[in-house]
């Protein structure tokens, strides 16, 4: 089932500038390079129904940049009357923050332990020197 949901991000893809932020893998699209996946994971670390803010210091929107979770359309959350689960994002002096609902559901319990994927097309890879990341000289690490 998570395949079939999230078929785009691996088949079809290559390496991303980076292959890992933090807990966040990601791939980019063989055809489109400025159209990139970030798997987050899911399970424990991201609940059914749990709003969750990502800060993506590798990645760069655009005018254009489009932001969504395959197989979700982030419109509503089943048995929550009035909630907002709409996904939202902006580039910020942290990062690109995104922020939405892991609303998958796939399975009848409502328990989604594999990754929720990001689509994020039109956005560009930011180097380290541009998102202020420094190096730790702990340990001799230059």
């Amino acid at each position: 089932m998570w395949n079939f949901v999230n078929e785009e991000s691996v088949h079809a893809v290559r390496p991303f500038a980076i292959t890992k932020e933090g807990p966040i893998w990601y791939t980019r699209s063989a055809k489109d390079s400025n159209t990139v996946f970030a798997f987050v994971p899911g399970g424990t670390q991201w609940p059914y129904g749990d709003r969750k803010e990502l800060v993506l210091r590798q990645i760069k929107p655009t005018a254009n940049t489009k932001v969504s979770i395959l197989g979700y359309d982030s419109q509503l959350l089943e048995y929550k009357e009035g909630f907002d689960a709409g996904l939202r994002f902006q580039d910020t002096n942290a990062g690109f923050l995104i922020s939405a609902v892991n609303g998958h559901r796939l399975y009848t319990n409502n328990k989604w332990p594999n990754p929720v994927v990001i689509k994020m097309s039109a956005v560009q890879f930011k180097s380290l020197s541009e998102s202020k990341i420094s190096k730790s000289k702990l340990d001799g690490a230059q």
